[in-house]
C-alpha cells in the first residue's frame, strides 16, 4: 500500500542504482518504482546523507532496484564542468498532473555551486518533482530537482558529483548525519564538450523563431465585464475559409478562453481605438469562445496553418512560442504528449460538505457558501440532484462533477419529515493555497484549468491572464492555443485541430446573456 507522497528519481547503472534526494526516501524502506512505458518494479532505499536536519542538507539519497537487470539507465554526468547560461533539460514527474510519464521541462544554469553547495537552473519544478534529473544537452545527469523559492527561475539541484565522491557510502541501508569517508570510484573529469557553443546557438535559434511570429497579426487584447469587473484576457486571431458557420460575412474571428469573457467584449486596436465584438459560440466545455470584431481587417493565422497535431516522443523537449499583444514571444518547450486532464477543479462549488460514513447527510454548509444563500443546512439529507436520485456520496460526486459555475441546480432534500427542493447557483471554488513557493507565482492558477480532453503541456510562465493567445513550433506553425495556466510547471494548450474543429462547429449564433463567475 502507498504509505508516502509520489516523488521522482533516475537509474542510473544497469545494475539498477537510483539516484533521488534524502527528503523523499529512508534507509531499507522499499518503494514502488513506476517506468513510463508502463512497467513496475520495486527498490529498496539505500544510503541517505542529511548532516544538516532542520534544513535537509546536502539532501543526498541512492535507492537499488530488486531483482535481476539489465535494467535502462541514464549515463551520469560531471556538474563541476558546468558553466552559468548552459542549457539543461528536467524530466520528472509533477504531483499535480497525477501522470504515468513524466513532464519536460527546458532551462539554464544560473550558478554551478551556491552557498549551500546546490547547483541553480531554471528548469521550473514542483512537488513530485523532487528526486528527478536534470540533465545537459548531452544527455547526462547532472543534478537531481531537490526544492525551489517562490521566484520561478530560483530551483535548486543537488551536483551529481556528490553521488560520485560518495558512491561507496551510497551502496549501504544507513541514514550519515555527517559525511561518510570519499572512497569511491575514481572520478574522471571530462567536460560535455561543446556546451556554450551549443547555448548559443540555442538562443539565436529561439531569438530566429520568435522575429517570425508577429504578434499583431495573431494575437489582441479583450477586454470585458464579468460580475462588473473589468477583465482581459488575450485573444487569437484567425482568418477564416468557406468551411466556418455563422460569421456574420466577417473573414476574420477570435478565438480566447471562454470563462474568461463577460459581458459585452471588445478589443482595443494599436491606435488606440476600441472595437466592439460579438460573441459567436461557446464550448463551456473546452472553455473556448468565438468572437467577431466589427471593424477588425487585419490578417490572422490562416486555416493551412494549423497543424495536424501529431507529436511524437521526438517531439517532447522542441521549442514553443507563445506571443502576447504588445509584448515579446514567451518561450517554452512540449512538455509532453496529448492526454486527458481529468476534472477536479472546474466542477460548481455549493460549500456542501458529506461526512466521511458513506452517509448523504449533509455535516457541514459552508459559511457565505451558495448552499447556506439557498437555505440548506446541516443535517439536511441529499435525495436528488437536478432530478437525479443520489443513493450514496459517490453518486454526488459523479453529479455534481457535471455542473460549472454560474449554473443552477435544484436539491432535493429531506429536512426532517418534510421534503425539500431547493435550488442553488454555484459559483467558483474558492482558491485554496498552501504556504509553499509553488502556490505563490505571479497571476495564480487558472479557476478553469482542468476537465480537458486530447491536451498537451509545455513549461511557459504563462500567466493566468495571458490565456487565450496562440502558441508556435520554432519552424512557425500554429500547435494550439494556451487554455489555463494549471499549476506552478505547466500551461495546458488546446491542440490546434481541436480549435479548428471548433470552429467550423455549424449551428445558430449562441450567447444568451451568460455571465461568467469571478476572475481567472
Amino acid at each position: 500500500m502507498q504509505t508516502s507522497s509520489q516523488f521522482s528519481a533516475v537509474v542510473v547503472s544497469a545494475e539498477g542504482h537510483i539516484l533521488t534526494v534524502a527528503h523523499a526516501v529512508m534507509p531499507g524502506r522499499t518503494y514502488k518504482v513506476s517506468f513510463p512505458d508502463g512497467r513496475v518494479a520495486y527498490a529498496a532505499g539505500m544510503g541517505r546523507i542529511v548532516t544538516d536536519a532542520g534544513r535537509t542538507l546536502p539532501d543526498v539519497a541512492m535507492m537499488k532496484l530488486l531483482g535481476r537487470g539489465p535494467w535502462p539507465f541514464a549515463e551520469m554526468g560531471f556538474s563541476d564542468s558546468l558553466h552559468n547560461e548552459d542549457p539543461c533539460f528536467g524530466i520528472s514527474y509533477p504531483e499535480s498532473l497525477a501522470q504515468l510519464k513524466p513532464m519536460v521541462r527546458k532551462g539554464r544554469i544560473l550558478a554551478v555551486k551556491d552557498e549551500w553547495g546546490f547547483l541553480e537552473s531554471t528548469c521550473i519544478m514542483e512537488t513530485g518533482d523532487s528526486g528527478g534529473p536534470l540533465f545537459d544537452l548531452n544527455g547526462r545527469v547532472i543534478g537531481l530537482h531537490s526544492r525551489i523559492d517562490q521566484p520561478e527561475a530560483a530551483n535548486y539541484e543537488v551536483p551529481v558529483d556528490i553521488y560520485r565522491k560518495y558512491w561507496n557510502a551510497l551502496n549501504v541501508q544507513k541514514n550519515y548525519d555527517q559525511w561518510p569517508p570519499t572512497e569511491g570510484p575514481k572520478i574522471d573529469q571530462d567536460p560535455p564538450a561543446g556546451q556554450t557553443n551549443h547555448s548559443i546557438a540555442v538562443e539565436k535559434e529561439d531569438k530566429q523563431a520568435v522575429e517570425k511570429i508577429q504578434p499583431e497579426n495573431c494575437v489582441i487584447l479583450l477586454s470585458s465585464k464579468i460580475n462588473d469587473t473589468l477583465q482581459s484576457i488575450q485573444a487569437t486571431v484567425v482568418t477564416m475559409d468557406d468551411k466556418a458557420q455563422n460569421l456574420k460575412g466577417n473573414h476574420i474571428a477570435l478565438v480566447s478562453k471562454c470563462s474568461m469573457v463577460g459581458q459585452e467584449p471588445y478589443m482595443i486596436t494599436t491606435d488606440g481605438k476600441k472595437l466592439k465584438c460579438d460573441i459567436i459560440r461557446r464550448d463551456e466545455d473546452k472553455d473556448i469562445i468565438l468572437l467577431v470584431a466589427n471593424g477588425l481587417i487585419a490578417e490572422g493565422i490562416g486555416p493551412t496553418e494549423f497543424s495536424s497535431d501529431t507529436f511524437s516522443h521526438k517531439d517532447l523537449g522542441r521549442s514553443l512560442y507563445s506571443p502576447l499583444s504588445g509584448q515579446r514571444a514567451k518561450n517554452s518547450v512540449i512538455g509532453s504528449l496529448f492526454f486527458d486532464l481529468p476534472p477536479s477543479f472546474r466542477s460548481g462549488y455549493s460549500g456542501m460538505m458529506l461526512p466521511r460514513d458513506g452517509q448523504l447527510f449533509l455535516r457541514r454548509v459552508a459559511p457565505g457558501s451558495p448552499a447556506e444563500k439557498a437555505g440548506l443546512k446541516a443535517n439536511d439529507k441529499l435525495v436528488a440532484m437536478n432530478g437525479v436520485p443520489l443513493n450514496g456520496p459517490d453518486d454526488f460526486g459523479k453529479e455534481a462533477l457535471k455542473y460549472l459555475p454560474g449554473n443552477s441546480v435544484r436539491m432535493d432534500i429531506k429536512r426532517g419529515d418534510s421534503m425539500l427542493s431547493i435550488r442553488v447557483l454555484l459559483t467558483n471554488r474558492p482558491l485554496v493555497t498552501a504556504n509553499h513557493p509553488m502556490d505563490k507565482f505571479t497571476g495564480g492558477k487558472s479557476i478553469r484549468r482542468d476537465g480537458f480532453r486530447g491536451i498537451f503541456v509545455h513549461d511557459a510562465r504563462i500567466r493566468s491572464y495571458e490565456c487565450g493567445g496562440p502558441v508556435f513550433d520554432a519552424a512557425n506553425r500554429f500547435v494550439g492555443i494556451n487554455i489555463a495556466r494549471f499549476s506552478h510547471v505547466s500551461t495546458v494548450v488546446i491542440p490546434a485541430a481541436q480549435v479548428w474543429e471548433f470552429i467550423r462547429k455549424t449551428g445558430p449564433s449562441v450567447d444568451q446573456g451568460r455571465k461568467s463567475i469571478g476572475p481567472s
